[in-house]
């Protein structure tokens, strides 16, 4: 396999408690009676990073943070990461008990203890941002790469593809009026003057029950998210998404005030070859030669640090912005051109493309849809697609291009089809403490689907404020407050009084999701082992 392969010395690192990390490449310790491998239980992140780059050659190694979201084993999960702001905020249960004992990880990988001037205990989250990269595509999970956002539209006429099912609707409808009626079955006088409030109550008496239910549903019907809004439970969003995050991270400083710049990545995380197909998605990185006999591994290294890296389970993608490459530092201002380019076989197809600017849509593009994605379709000549564009960058930007694809990969891919998580299985009733179960059928992340193309590169970062250092455009932070997804722009409280009138109201939705916290740490010198927690996901590193 020499001319078509060549290998480095890994070391892939499941801590059961607080994230699952790969380092690449590292020093075989062949007469190490452990073979390499290092203490993990009850340490913080930070000392199993350096632990994780003392391994490494001279050069340097890439220490990359598995799964983020991926519950029990996701870093950003376990550190409950803000879905909006990345912000990392590790709620502390200081009146433990045994629910909390059994299924919450605690100790010092998690929570370090100091004192205060006063002699008073306090404690901090122990999460480091000392990583290099971060897997944001990992295996067939095109489900996990975004938020989760409403995927009907409440206004579309019946029988057209996005319309709101009816079984959703009156769902919907039951758990928002399930607690305005009576012990006899009928609606409150509060939730029907509600309901409507330009009626006096002799004249809401006076309604006819069709009426009523008229504007009972007229009532739900306003307070259903639109199409593609991020969907709430509570403060936290429902199914996080890893390129979502990734994004939050190229928009924010850290916590110290530094910018640091991630590479992102996707693997197929193989373990089973017949339905986990290895190299689906993958790495495209430049090195500067095709032949895996010739590749160099501090070179390698170097560019994978550099962000000159390709995420994809089909399409070969690339993108230049005045002729730079990705991974790039763009000193420019005013007009700049962007050229990207598509190469897929007919089996794997590309249908659309996207350009994201500082998190956001570019707009302006020749044929983009006018909906929250702004897509720009086309069409591939002989498995080609070349397209130049021209915007104006008016502050410092970055820039990411994303390709999706209609066409099913069947049979060279199998279509992703996981069996339903099974709690019961592992600890029992203790299931319904994560949230799962009791939502809305329908409306939640479809887990069978066929696999279709996507692919998205690293950014290129354009610096046009001419101090020479990519400053991050710190956007307003959306967020999800008691179950209701609030824009940024809300930022006074009548305007945000005057918004939740309009939204799905707290509780009014709880879809089985998983809960970016479950069950708040407790304090503790040991944490507990969630192997029989993570086995039950049939996932085992």
């Amino acid at each position: 396999m020499t001319p078509w392969m060549s290998s480095i010395v890994g070391l892939e690192l499941t801590t059961f408690e607080a994230g699952h990390f790969n380092a690449f490449p590292v020093t075989r310790e062949i007469d190490s009676m452990s073979r390499g491998s290092i203490k993990w239980q009850d340490v913080p992140p930070a000392t199993i990073f350096a632990t994780l780059k003392d391994m490494a050659p001279e050069y340097g190694n890439v220490v990359q943070v598995n799964h983020p979201r991926t519950p029990i084993l996701g870093y950003f999960y376990q550190h409950n990461m803000d879905p909006f702001s990345s912000t990392v905020d590790l709620a502390i249960n200081t009146t433990p008990g045994p629910i909390t004992t059994l299924t919450s990880p605690t100790g010092p990988a998690f929570i370090e203890e100091t004192v205060t001037s006063t002699g008073q205990k306090a404690y901090k989250s122990t999460f480091s941002w000392d990583f290099d990269a971060i897997e944001v595509f990992n295996g067939k999970h095109l489900e996990e790469l975004r938020h989760f956002r409403m995927p009907f539209d409440k206004s579309a006429a019946a029988g057209t593809p996005d319309a709101l099912p009816a079984t959703v609707f009156a769902g919907l409808r039951e758990q928002l009026t399930t607690d305005q009626k009576t012990a006899a079955g009928a609606y409150k006088p509060t939730f029907l003057a509600e309901v409507f409030p330009d009626k006096s109550a002799a004249e809401i008496d006076a309604l006819t029950d069709v009426e009523i239910e008229a504007g009972v549903d007229a009532w739900v019907f306003a307070r259903i998210p639109e199409k593609d809004t991020i969907l709430c439970d509570g403060d936290d969003v429902v199914y996080p998404g890893g390129l979502d995050d990734y994004y939050n991270l190229l928009n924010y400083a850290r916590p110290d005030g530094s910018y640091r710049k991630y590479t992102a990545t996707g693997n197929s995380d193989t373990h089973k070859s017949r339905i986990d197909e290895g190299g689906y998605p993958r790495n495209f990185t430049f090195v500067g030669t095709d032949s895996p006999t010739n590749l160099d591994e501090k070179n390698f290294v170097q560019n994978v640090l550099q962000h000159h890296n390709i995420v994809t389970n089909g399409p070969f993608i690339n993108m230049t912005i005045n002729g730079e490459p990705l991974g790039s530092d763009v000193v420019a201002s005013g007009e700049v051109t962007i050229n990207v380019t598509v190469r897929a076989a007919e089996w794997v197809g590309a249908d659309r493309l996207r350009i994201v600017a500082n998190g956001e849509t570019l707009r302006g593009l020749p044929n983009q849809t006018e909906d929250a994605w702004g897509w720009v379709p086309f069409t591939l000549t002989n498995g080609v697609y070349e397209a130049e564009f021209k915007t104006t960058v008016a502050k410092d930007t970055w820039f990411v291009l994303e390709v999706e694809g209609d066409t099913n990969m069947f049979p060279v891919l199998t279509p992703q089809d996981i069996p339903p998580f099974n709690f019961d299985a592992v600890i029992g009733s203790l299931a319904g403490a994560f949230g799962f179960g009791g939502g809305v059928v329908g409306l939640e992340p479809s887990l069978v689907f066929p696999l279709t193309a996507f692919a998205f590169t690293n950014p290129i970062w354009v610096i046009a404020d001419g101090d020479g250092t990519f400053t991050p455009p710190n956007p307003p932070v959306y967020r999800c407050q008691e179950g209701q997804y609030l824009p940024a722009g809300l930022t006074d409280l009548e305007s945000i009084q005057r918004f939740n009138t309009r939204r799905l109201k707290t509780g009014a939705s709880p879809v089985p999701h998983r809960h970016a916290n479950p069950l708040a740490r407790q304090k503790g010198e040991k944490s507990n082992d969630l192997r029989m927690l993570f086995e039950s996901f049939g996932h085992i590193h």
